[in-house]
């Protein structure tokens, strides 16, 4: 499955994703108010994105990188 893939069954629920993506509590601006984290134990990788969807592309594209799946 690609990384397109996995983020968009995450983002509708169709996947127990390794990773979580939220809205910011507090946005500094409207460019990113979300945002992902990795789950993976013992990885403090997390990042901002401009929607819930850029958000999950990119924790997916993470995971696949750093640790080989998603």
């Amino acid at each position: 499955m690609r990384t397109t893939e996995l983020a968009q069954a995450a983002r509708l629920g169709l996947l127990a994703a390794p990773w979580t993506v939220r809205p910011h509590p507090e946005p500094a601006d409207r460019q990113h108010p979300w945002l992902w984290s990795c789950t993976t134990p013992g990885c403090p990788t997390a990042g901002a994105a401009v929607n819930e969807g850029n958000a999950h592309q990119q924790a997916a594209d993470h995971h696949t990188r750093e640790h080989g799946t998603a």
